[in-house]
């Protein structure tokens, strides 16, 4: 029976020095670490990983460097206009980066071949997401080719997403459409 408490007494004390390493803080931990803990089924932690290189496109044809986007949160959206989740999200998006704008951009990635399909979406926006649309931290990217979507960033059901931190590098993945958990991950990010 003594043998038996003792045994006892050792897996509770290693269990309580466990709990306590675990629970050390060493240094402070960035409030991107502090979600990892509790992200939802569909967001993927990447531990902060550079994004491939791509040769990023705007509707306009011109160059874009999504590196000029550091010093705010960026959600990388995969969509095109014949995914009826990306349809259903795209406002809610919008919505979302008008509400943080301080801390959050998006660049949209449309896979979509012809640009007139976007800009037929786009132009049945409501007039306040036409708007938001308009605003500095929203990008629109084309993948005619779906070169950067497939080949680069191996997303082949969208919608899908990135975070990118504030660095510029990526910290999650969003398989499927953002949520209302999502959102309420990302808002705890905007301070």
């Amino acid at each position: 029976m003594r043998k038996k408490n003792i045994l006892i007494l050792l897996c509770v004390s290693t269990l309580c020095l466990i709990a306590f390493f675990a629970g050390l803080n060493f240094g402070s931990p960035s409030k991107v670490s502090e979600l990892k803990k509790t992200l939802p089924a569909n967001m993927i932690t990447l531990n902060a990983i550079n994004p491939p290189s791509a040769d990023w496109t705007l509707l306009n044809k011109s160059p874009f460097d999504i590196n000029s986007l550091q010093g705010k949160y960026v959600i990388l959206n995969f969509w095109a206009t014949w995914c009826p989740p990306c349809l259903v999200e795209f406002p809610e998006i919008l919505d979302f980066v008008d509400e943080h704008q301080e801390n959050f951009s998006v660049v949209f990635v449309s896979s979509d071949r012809d640009i007139s399909a976007i800009e037929k979406f786009t132009s049945k926006l409501s007039p306040e997401h036409k708007k938001i649309m308009d605003s500095k931290n929203v990008i629109m990217l084309h993948d005619k080719k779906a070169k950067i979507t497939r080949d680069i960033f191996q997303s082949f059901k969208l919608p899908e997403s990135y975070i990118l931190n504030k660095q510029g590098q990526m910290e999650f993945k969003i398989i499927g459409p953002l949520t209302k958990s999502t959102y309420q991950v990302l808002s705890t990010l905007d301070p």
